[in-house]
């Protein structure tokens, strides 16, 4: 996929496989072979674009008027990741409240913009549709159950356009519900979600740099199981239902771009802004959003995926009503003014859950 002076080429063909060999210190290798799919273009239209993957993982497009493109692939994979995570972490939230198994998040330009946990699915992507109606038109949908006839009917009733709806099946009947005309594709996740858990994720993340450079590096996959993954920082102790909304939270603001928080109320997402470079901002947009979607922001847990260089970021939350605040915080991750963070968390009576681990995504 060559580029010449910003205009792609399109001359050289694409292969149907590629082989990569790894060669090891001890001498041992190990090859891996990888199917090219095409898709209908790149991240824009003048660029080409593929998708290498392995045989043993392949999803199926059950229903589109056209492919899946390179951003929706990108977005699936988001969402997918997202409510995957959630999945695992249902049972940290039983004790406050969230006892429900059904969970749709949505995803739109690599963030999430929409995420609940409801007791049914239906419910659930209702409430994930209005944490951000306007952000969400135009997403992808993703379900840790498999699509229902009622969910497709809300989808109908509301007249929501989504790109894209994965899930880990689809009930039948639903594809035949879709109207002719409409664009939205669904995509069966099921090999993906009945893989083991532990290699759902690909062995290294890539990412290309200019002159032919790559940098890789270990997925960020760890989720907890069962201990208590996080401490008290402060005096303050959060509430059950508190601590519950805050790993959600935590979840969505590991899945987002850093600088990223999360505002979470009842097991709902309300609010949530990424990719800012000052994480104060991140907070002041996501407490914006949340109040243009008429939410009220009292009570609800926020969580980021980096430490507070400033107090400000905590005084933003506090001032949006958010009590609790999970965080990485802890000697890897703590900043030189972390003192004066603790200090002001309980100067307001706030709660800081340190999580000790960071969780960037660039």
């Amino acid at each position: 996929m060559a580029s010449n002076g910003g205009t792609s080429s399109r001359t050289r063909q694409l292969p149907e496989k590629l082989r990569i060999t790894e060669i090891y210190p001890d001498g041992s290798q190990r090859t891996r072979e990888l199917i090219v799919t095409p898709l209908r273009y790149g991240e824009n239209w003048d660029q080409r674009g593929a998708v290498l993957e392995p045989t043993s993982a392949h999803h199926t497009e059950l229903r589109g008027r056209k492919a899946v493109s390179f951003n929706n692939e990108g977005d699936m994979d988001r969402a997918f990741r997202l409510v995957e995570r959630l999945d695992r972490h249902l049972p940290l939230l039983r004790g406050g409240g969230i006892d429900g198994e059904d969970i749709v998040a949505i995803v739109k330009h690599t963030e999430a913009s929409g995420a609940a946990i409801r007791h049914d699915q239906e419910n659930a992507f209702r409430d994930a549709r209005l944490g951000d109606v306007e952000a969400n038109f135009g997403g992808i949908a993703a379900s840790n159950k498999p699509w229902s006839v009622a969910t497709t009917n809300a989808l109908l009733d509301t007249g929501h356009f989504l790109e894209c709806i994965v899930a880990p099946g689809f009930e039948v009947g639903v594809p035949e519900m879709i109207p002719k005309g409409k664009t939205v594709r669904l995509v069966d996740f099921t090999p993906e979600w009945t893989t083991e858990r532990g290699t759902l994720y690909s062995e290294f993340e890539l990412r290309s740099l200019s002159r032919g450079r790559i940098l890789i590096q270990d997925p960020d996959t760890q989720a907890w199981a069962g201990e208590q993954p996080w401490r008290l920082a402060t005096v303050r102790r959060p509430t059950e239902a508190e601590l519950a909304n805050a790993i959600i939270a935590w979840d969505v603001a590991w899945s987002m771009t850093s600088n990223a928080v999360a505002l979470v109320n009842q097991g709902q997402l309300i609010g949530a802004a990424g990719g800012q470079q000052k994480r104060a901002d991140s907070a002041r947009f996501a407490g914006l959003k949340a109040h243009k979607m008429g939410f009220k922001t009292d009570g609800a847990s926020a969580a980021t995926d980096g430490f507070f260089p400033f107090p400000d970021g905590v005084e933003e939350l506090y001032n949006l009503g958010a009590r609790t605040i999970m965080c990485p915080g802890g000697e890897k991750n703590k900043g030189k003014n972390e003192p004066e963070v603790l200090a002001k968390a309980n100067e307001l009576g706030m709660s800081l859950l340190f999580t000790d681990k960071r969780t960037f995504r660039h």
